[in-house]
């Protein structure tokens, strides 16, 4: 005897998953964009041993390409 799959979503429901999908990952974009930043700049900063211009030059552009995904994606919707 087979598994039964379960019945599909109706389609209002599963647009509604999705959209909570895409909005979580934009949610999540902007921090892990800087976060991502400030790990360059701090691996750079401790390499090169300057103070803390590397941190902070590489967590604003981590901000910046955030931002711009943000924008970008929420553009095509």
């Amino acid at each position: 005897m087979a598994p039964r799959e379960p019945p599909p979503l109706p389609p209002d429901r599963a647009n509604l998953w999705r959209q909570i999908g895409e909005y979580t990952g934009l949610a999540i974009m902007l921090p892990a964009a800087g976060l991502v930043g400030y790990a360059i700049g701090y691996a750079l900063d401790r390499a090169l041993g300057t103070g803390q211009i590397f941190k902070v030059v590489f967590l604003m552009l981590g901000c910046a390409a955030g931002l711009i995904e943000i924008v970008r994606v929420a553009g095509r919707k």
